[in-house]
């Protein structure tokens, strides 16, 4: 194995650290499950808007990216994707909502919805991990090395 080879495995291979924002326990818990099972971590769950606030505040360095539901108990999420653009985190949307009213709202990136089979979830976190910039900074998986 060539050395592009064996470092275009360790970028596959790099879990991501997750934090989780959604408020409904059931679909929380589900997305979790089939994010660990995909062999990434949920580093915090926050399920409403100061939770989140406070748990991002506090979150620097330790997440690559966020799961976030753009309504927390109602409330639009928007403000919390401002936040995670200003910072540079990347998000993957959990939302069954039509992309052109998530989009009316300002929030962009790949979306998955809540109760998707396993392979839409490893869709959207590996587009995710693509935007992470601590994987940024790793050697990029090239086509001709998979």
């Amino acid at each position: 194995m060539t050395d592009r080879q064996t470092a275009a495995n360790q970028y596959r291979r790099q879990p991501l650290r997750l934090m989780l924002i959604e408020d409904r326990t059931i679909s929380a818990i589900d997305i979790e499950t089939k994010i660990e099972d995909l062999g990434h971590c949920v580093v915090d769950v926050a399920s409403h808007m100061s939770q989140a606030e406070d748990r991002l505040a506090r979150s620097s360095g330790r997440i690559d990216g966020v799961v976030l539901n753009p309504r927390l108990v109602g409330r639009s999420a928007s403000s919390l994707a401002r936040s995670l653009a200003r910072r540079g985190v990347p998000y993957v949307l959990l939302t069954d909502l039509p992309e052109d009213e998530t989009r009316r709202e300002g929030f962009r990136g790949p979306r998955v919805a809540p109760f998707a089979p396993r392979e839409a979830v490893r869709t959207a976190l590996d587009d995710l991990g693509r935007r992470c910039p601590r994987r940024s900074m790793l050697p990029q998986a090239r086509p001709e090395l998979a």
